[in-house]
């Protein structure tokens, strides 16, 4: 089954036999990049001189708790990702709003805890050492080096 490659394939090695598809020319959508996709008030940045040089939002409605969003699609932009386009979409920027205002969620909660270390005064590696976060929103775990073994 062909499957997509992401940055997490960097590792990965190819063998004969292969199939890899190459698109020269894909369909680029850079209006999503023109888009605010977390804010809401529609303005992303304002000056200091009170100009407003920001992008327009799209959310019209967040309710967490509930768990939905409504936001006003833009125009020239698709709803899902095509075969030679996997980021230009609507789902694939909101889900990046929602996968960064998580990370931030995350790393504030560990730095406020400490827990930000990356092993123990005794040696061994806690359990945040063996996770890495990948914009899709999935915990991998690392692979571990023989070099990394803990000491008995």
């Amino acid at each position: 089954k062909p499957t997509r490659l992401t940055m997490g394939n960097y590792n990965d090695t190819v063998c004969s036999g292969d199939y890899f598809r190459v698109h020269f020319n894909p369909r680029r959508f850079v209006d999503a990049n023109k888009y605010n996709w977390s804010g809401s008030d529609g303005i992303i940045n304002r000056n200091d001189d009170g100009d407003d040089g920001g992008k327009p939002g799209v959310i019209v409605k967040r309710d967490d708790e509930t768990g939905y969003l409504i936001i006003n699609k833009p125009p020239n932009i698709p709803v899902h990702a095509r075969v030679d386009n996997l980021l230009e979409n609507v789902a694939s920027s909101v889900g990046r709003m929602l996968w960064l205002e998580r990370r931030e969620e995350i790393l504030s909660s560990s730095s406020s805890s400490g827990d930000l270390t990356s092993s123990s005064s005794d040696g061994s590696n806690s359990d945040e050492d063996d996770v890495e976060f990948w914009p899709s929103g999935m915990r991998k775990k690392k692979k571990k080096n023989s070099n990394q073994k803990q000491k008995s």
